[in-house]
């Protein structure tokens, strides 16, 4: 015999908060200022959205994040990929080498607050050498996914 059931607990943190997109057409970066990965695909905007030539993921809630990427170049080093904020500037925590004709991948988490704008960056370590994302059909050359994972803890700076 079942009792009787009792009052409903306080809710949760939402933590829905997500966005993933990709990229499948070719592009290419030179120097000097090499460049943001422009997304052709969305997989999913959950209080995100996709802005600014569809090369920034923008977070609507302040909160732990964290960040999956990836890059398919047909160069190697000296080249990279890594994450850029608006605001925030470059994080060199999360620099990932590329390898020729090979996906590489990295996750970092970050501290961000609402507003905050996510991109994927390629770059050459030498200044020189330009980058290609080759043209794909059945998988992406690139890819970046933000995912809230707790708030945003308060009084840590």
């Amino acid at each position: 015999m079942t009792g009787p059931t009792g009052p409903t607990g306080p809710t949760g943190p939402s933590l829905a908060v997500a966005g993933s997109v990709s990229s499948h057409g070719a592009q290419r970066f030179t120097a000097p200022n090499y460049g943001i990965v422009a997304f052709d695909q969305v997989g999913a905007l959950h209080d995100t959205r996709l802005l600014t030539g569809n090369q920034y993921l923008e977070v609507n809630q302040a909160g732990l994040y964290q960040i999956d990427y990836a890059a398919m170049a047909t160069t190697g080093l000296p080249a990279y990929a890594t994450i850029t904020f608006l605001p925030g500037g470059t994080d060199q925590s999360g620099k990932i080498p590329l390898s020729a004709n090979v996906l590489v991948s990295g996750t970092i988490v970050r501290r961000m607050g609402a507003g905050t704008r996510v991109s994927l960056r390629v770059d050459s370590g030498d200044g020189n050498t330009p980058v290609t994302l080759p043209a794909t059909d059945q998988y992406c050359n690139a890819f970046l996914s933000v995912t809230r994972v707790g708030p945003y803890p308060s009084g840590i700076v």
